[in-house]
């Protein structure tokens, strides 16, 4: 087994994505053009001839070079046709921290670490297969769930597609929240590149929630990726949140693509704005969270852990300078 560090220039992207296509564990986070859009630099360990790849996202401080988990692509690790053996988890790690003295990476939910070698973390995501029909799914819902779509449909709020980039970032915008702070310019160039490319590549839906007056108030942008369906961005204004218009828009995504062999990836992120921020208390990323936790669960979706490989800590004061994927 022959595993090199390859930087970026230096990439063939058409076999790096040849590689994730084919990956028993690919991830939509890990193809080049999702990484261009999301990252500043990624470089990558690539085994033999493109048969394992892991890309290694890359952040730079005071001319430091540190592998950090980006905040938009929450899912990465080692890909390959093959389920990946422990030993061979280790001997990928072994050649980060060769290189690179602070890190800290997620994996995916098909890689399991050798405990032994390294501290590990576990974040949570959501998963629903829509694979039965919608009846079937939604006798899975909560009842609260059920009261809230009611809810919303009772309140006359309407689903269209359609929103264009600038109107998905403006209002996510004026969405004010206490701890969006850091999520300014560079945050939304990414999501722009991401957004704009997923529309002409026409792997993408974005769903507007508007009010009876034709207001919109709230949002979903997901994408589609072969046997996934990625909820990956949501968003509700402070009317939006009182009329339950993220539980309306989920339900309408599952009657969309109900008795379709594919997974609604329902993805925490701390970008997403569910919550009433009038009314966020002390610690009000976790409430966040928490919010989208108890959503994504209350559809029946099943939860899983990922583990994140951390080396030496990554320095306070360069992760107060960047936004974390999440919380745990």
């Amino acid at each position: 087994m022959s595993i090199k560090y390859v930087p970026y220039k230096d990439l063939n992207f058409s076999r790096w994505d040849k590689c994730i296509n084919a990956a028993y564990n690919r991830e939509i986070y890990a193809y080049s053009w999702f990484l261009d859009s999301v990252t500043d630099r990624w470089d990558a360990l690539i085994e033999n001839d493109y048969e394992r790849v892991m890309p290694l996202p890359i952040h730079m401080f005071t001319g430091k070079s540190f592998i950090y988990q980006p905040l938009m692509a929450p899912q990465l690790g080692i890909f390959s046709s093959d389920p990946v053996q422990k030993s061979v988890i280790t001997e990928f790690i072994c050649l980060v921290k060769k290189k690179y003295k602070h890190v800290e990476l997620a994996f995916n939910k098909f890689l399991q670490p050798d405990p032994s070698f390294g501290k590990y973390k576990l974040k949570q995501s959501f998963d629903l297969d829509l694979i039965s029909p919608y009846q079937k799914i939604s006798a899975n819902f909560y009842n609260e769930t059920k009261r809230k779509i009611r809810i919303a449909e009772d309140s006359g709020l309407f689903i269209s597609k359609g929103l264009i980039p600038n109107e998905i970032l403006d209002f996510h915008r004026d969405i004010k929240m206490p701890f969006f702070q850091k999520l300014k310019t560079p945050f939304y160039n990414k999501l722009r590149r991401l957004i704009s490319f997923s529309i002409q590549n026409r792997i993408c839906e974005i769903y507007g929630v508007y009010t009876p007056e034709n207001n919109l108030c709230s949002l979903g942008f997901i994408i589609k990726a072969q046997d996934k369906i990625i909820l990956y961005l949501v968003a509700s204004d402070n009317f939006g949140v009182r009329k339950n218009a993220v539980w309306f828009l989920i339900d309408h995504i599952i009657r969309s693509f109900s008795e379709k062999n594919v997974i609604l990836r329902l993805e925490p992120f701390i970008f997403n704005r569910i919550i009433n921020h009038g009314k966020i208390p002390f610690r009000c990323k976790e409430k966040n969270l928490n919010a989208q936790f108890n959503i994504f669960a209350s559809f029946g979706a099943k939860k899983y852990r990922y583990p994140v490989f951390c080396s030496k800590p990554i320095p306070w004061y360069f992760k107060a300078i960047i936004p974390r994927v999440s919380l745990l």
